[in-house]
């Protein structure tokens, strides 16, 4: 581990005073017990104490779950077949309101991921309004979510530069050609986050609020801007290693912090108020502001697979 941070650690000289003080621990017989378990969580404190950076992490990661410890087995097991390529949930609330809700960012886009945002945005092109959900979303690829914006800002723009320790600088763009439909600007935005948004996860929503594309909403996010990637160690173990990270200031250690502050498992109840309020204030269509009018009512039936408490009132039956 020592020696995998002094080579590939974003800063090299903080990356020596890092590799010392790992070195240094385990003389003094920190690091010493039975449980590879045990000896991860504590390197991973040890890192994270040092450079408060949550990225930083060792990791014990058998090949397999044993039927031992039936509780080390996910859906990541069979990924991507149970985990969607983090597209978990696209729905159609009540007002025409567009749900998407992904939990990760895998890389890089294409040729693996893309079918599955276009499949996403065929379903959602219509929307009035959407929330993109990314209350449990853990990050993915700088290219991944780079392209994933593509879905949202209009033109090719220049989203961030990332300084790598052995690669060259990556400028992290949107692309005029994402397959599927593309949603733009013109419509309302809302994006849930909560103290689980992570990494890209983080990136994304900064990226939309700062840009004036959507409003945050849910709590202030975890805080890890910085990028990387796992190095495989011996018997098992793996070592995150903090590669690269944006030029200027970002939200490492601080989060992103959201325009509507609203509990998370709340947030995209919240959200879809908001956005029923937004659409109904600017509906000029006699029509369509009646439809709006009768779901803020609970005057008709929630078409949406979601529970009540999703819904703005109580539905009709």
């Amino acid at each position: 581990a020592a020696a995998a941070l002094r080579e590939q650690y974003v800063d090299p000289q903080a990356a020596n005073v890092l590799a010392d003080y790992l070195l240094a621990r385990l003389v003094a017989g920190v690091y010493s017990t039975n449980s590879a378990s045990v000896l991860a969580a504590r390197v991973t404190a040890d890192l994270r104490a040092q450079t408060h950076d949550l990225h930083l992490e060792l990791t014990y990661e058998p090949p397999t779950p044993t039927q031992d410890d039936p509780s080390a087995i996910t859906e990541d097991y069979d990924h991507p077949r149970t985990t969607g390529l983090g597209v978990q949930t696209v729905a159609r609330l009540q007002g025409n309101i567009g749900l998407l809700r992904v939990t990760h960012f895998p890389s890089p886009p294409l040729p693996r991921v893309a079918p599955f945002y276009a499949a996403a945005m065929e379903l959602l092109q219509y929307t009035s309004a959407l929330i993109l959900d990314l209350t449990v979303n853990h990050g993915g690829g700088t290219d991944t979510y780079g392209y994933f914006l593509s879905y949202f800002l209009d033109g090719e723009i220049e989203l961030s530069r990332m300084v790598w320790r052995n690669q060259p600088l990556e400028i992290i763009k949107t692309v005029p050609d994402a397959l599927g439909p593309h949603y733009g600007e013109a419509r309302p935005m809302f994006v849930a986050i909560s103290d689980n948004t992570f990494s890209a996860g983080e990136a994304i929503a900064a990226q939309l609020k700062n840009r004036h594309r959507a409003t945050l909403v849910g709590a202030r996010t975890r805080g890890g801007a910085h990028a990387g990637d796992f190095v495989d160690l011996p018997a098992h173990f793996r070592l995150f290693v903090v590669m690269g990270r944006g030029e200027g200031p970002d939200w490492e250690g601080v989060g992103v912090v959201p325009d509507v502050e609203a509990d998370p498992a709340r947030a995209v109840a919240t959200a879809h108020r908001l956005a029923h309020e937004q659409l109904s204030l600017a509906e000029t269509n006699p029509m369509r502001a009646q439809i709006l009018r009768n779901v803020a009512a609970g005057s008709i039936e929630n078409l949406s697979s979601f529970p009540s408490s999703f819904s703005l009132g109580a539905a009709s039956r």
